[in-house]
């Protein structure tokens, strides 16, 4: 920490800094006294205590909102790629080998060590995931906060975004998977490593701490191996040592080549170079997307906001601020403490963005970078660019006008991305409560779950491959003999079974019947879960209810509709679904498509 003196003001901030890393320990210490927020010869804090007290009123508003958003919009099931661990996970079978597997161009190796304990301690319960992950979300914005204290501690009014910001609700794929407890031990290791490695003087204990983490961090997702380049970087601030940055390369060198022993690059999605040259403009605009998506507009649901323009504006304008703080902690002599902490981060969510280069060059276009999970490793940038202004101004001369505006700017994003975050995570939050739902019904009911359903409730690669299919198939009778996850509820999984797969998974009330086929309705088990189905689409259906009574003639015209909409479905839309639930209607249709023909010429007869 500096000491500035001006003729006018006293101690206090200017742009003439004393490097205080080249002072004495006494002197240092006096120094940090005097320009510390207290008067003098008081000793009283000039702070006022209501300001510390709204940060600590910020820092429990949002860790009860995310505990609250947990608690509200989580549902227990495997999902997605929660199933890989029903392969490797199982008793007796897992190994080193198997924990170390590569997961698209992942190593979850720690993450996998983790599910291992939840998985066979909770009986695959999907909330003890979401709870843990939240806890290390939570312990991710303590590390922030306590490798910016002493900055928090001059003015911790401007510091109110940085919870809110850290434990973002756009984040909910983060905070509503099972699996991206990856990322939540991911962005907590890096956290921790980037904080000691950002105080000033290292020592061995220290650094051996930060290679821990760094480890923890590079074997828990790809983008963990960024704390070796951006850990190298707060080694060269100025007071460092440059033995620790020799043994930092060093140790980051050996970690990263073991990471990419026996790699699969096309499981990774790797593209060639000259395919990121040629593509250039796409990456460009991508890498934009994907930082700008911080502020989630493109899901946002709003017409005017969800194309792509705002967020490549956002992302530009964040990328312009990282260059001109980073030029800036440059041109100050790379100083370390806060600063350079801030710094970190900022180079943690510009090297992910790089990474995301191949997926958007590849298969996945534009808006590779724009999935919730995503948010954990965008907000990173948001959070440094942020602090370095709310320090920079705080330091700036009043003659800087240019130096306050992009505060203001940085803050007005923030802003918007703790709004828009807000309300588009509860948006999402509340759709995937719906399709997870939806996901427990068709788990409990696995043996007679075709691949469409399967696909876009449990598992979206089986809609499109018969291998993956019958590997969910076995995976989940491996579950229910256990039993784990919904199957640990005998209850719950009976309730379903006797409903049977229906739209939105949860009991609805049933069509008025028909008298002319009401024995055919409830002849068999099959004929009554057909018409549960029909009831379920129609009542979550406002539309077709408005337009279609249930009278008989009424009724004749939803079996109609339902036998069109069945007949009308394509592999395209299948596999649309698949990826991007909740399924259509017509899937549910598909199997009693002669039963509603039949029901539907009864009906119109009569």
């Amino acid at each position: 920490m500096g000491v500035t003196h001006t003729q006018d003001e006293g101690w206090a901030s200017s742009p003439v800094p004393i490097d205080s890393d080249r002072l004495g320990p006494r002197v240092r210490a006096a120094s940090e006294t005097l320009a510390s927020p207290t008067t003098p010869a008081t000793g009283v804090s000039r702070v006022p205590s209501w300001h510390r007290g709204g940060f600590v009123g910020a820092i429990l508003m949002s860790i009860v909102g995310y505990a609250g958003f947990v608690a509200a919009y989580g549902v227990n099931v495997v999902y997605w790629d929660d199933w890989s661990w029903s392969q490797t996970l199982r008793r007796g079978t897992t190994t080193l080998v198997t924990l170390w597997l590569q997961h698209n161009e992942d190593r979850v190796f720690f993450p996998n060590i983790a599910a291992w304990v939840l998985v066979f301690t909770t009986h695959f319960n999907s909330f003890a995931f979401f709870w843990v992950s939240a806890l290390c979300m939570c312990a991710t914005l303590a590390v922030v906060i306590w490798a910016l204290r002493s900055e928090v501690g001059r003015s911790p009014l401007l510091w109110l975004p940085v919870p809110f910001l850290v434990l973002t609700l756009a984040q909910w794929q983060t905070t509503l998977s099972a699996f991206e407890i990856a990322s939540a031990m991911d962005i907590l290791f890096v956290a921790g490593t980037l904080a000691l490695l950002s105080r000033p003087r290292p020592t061995g204990r220290r650094i051996a701490g930060a290679g821990a983490l760094g480890i923890l961090a590079s074997y828990s997702l790809l983008q963990g191996l960024t704390v070796w380049p951006i850990g190298l970087l707060m080694l060269l601030a100025r007071g460092q040592s440059k033995k620790w940055a020799i043994w930092w390369t060093a140790i980051g060198l050996v970690v990263t080549g073991c990471f990419f022993v026996d790699f699969d690059f096309a499981l990774a999605g790797a593209v060639p170079l000259h395919q990121l040259l040629t593509q250039w403009q796409e990456v460009v605009e991508g890498v934009l997307i994907a930082q700008g998506s911080v502020v989630p507009t493109i899901t946002s649901g709003v017409t005017w906001m969800s194309g792509t323009a705002i967020a490549e504006v956002i992302g530009g304008v964040l990328f312009a601020g990282a260059a001109v703080v980073v030029a800036a902690w440059l041109r100050e002599h790379r100083p370390s403490g806060p600063k350079a902490f801030c710094i970190g981060l900022i180079g943690v969510s510009i090297v992910f963005d790089l990474l995301l280069a191949g997926r958007i060059a590849g298969a996945g276009g534009v808006l590779s970078g724009t999935g919730s999970r995503y948010d954990t490793f965008a907000w990173p940038l948001l959070v440094g660019l942020y602090g370095y202004a709310v320090i920079w101004a705080r330091d700036a001369r009043r003659k800087e006008p240019l130096v306050r505006a992009g505060q203001v700017l940085v803050s007005l994003i923030a802003v918007a991305a703790i709004a828009v975050g807000t309300v588009v995570g509860i948006a999402q939050g509340q759709d995937a409560k719906s399709v997870r739902l939806a996901s427990a019904d068709v788990l409990a009911n696995w043996s007679t779950a075709p691949a469409d359903i399967a696909a876009a409730y449990l598992l979206p690669p089986a809609a499109s491959s018969p291998a993956v299919y019958a590997q969910w198939r076995t995976a989940a009778e491996f579950l229910q003999q256990r039993p784990l996850s919904d199957f640990a509820n005998p209850a719950q999984v009976k309730g379903l079974q006797e409903l049977g797969i229906v739209p939105e998974g949860v009991p609805t009330r049933l069509l008025a019947i028909p008298s002319v086929i009401r024995a055919q309705v409830d002849a068999t088990p099959t004929s009554r879960l057909a018409w549960r189905v029909l009831s379920a689409a129609y009542f979550e259906n406002p539309a077709i209810e408005k337009v279609y009574g249930q009278t008989r003639s009424g009724v004749a015209s939803i079996l109609d509709w339902a036998v069109l909409s069945a007949d009308g479905v394509t592999q395209q839309e299948i596999l649309f679904y698949a990826w991007y639930p909740p399924a259509n209607d017509a899937l549910f249709f598909q199997p009693y498509v002669p039963l509603y023909r039949q029901w539907e010429l009864a009906t119109a007869a009569g």
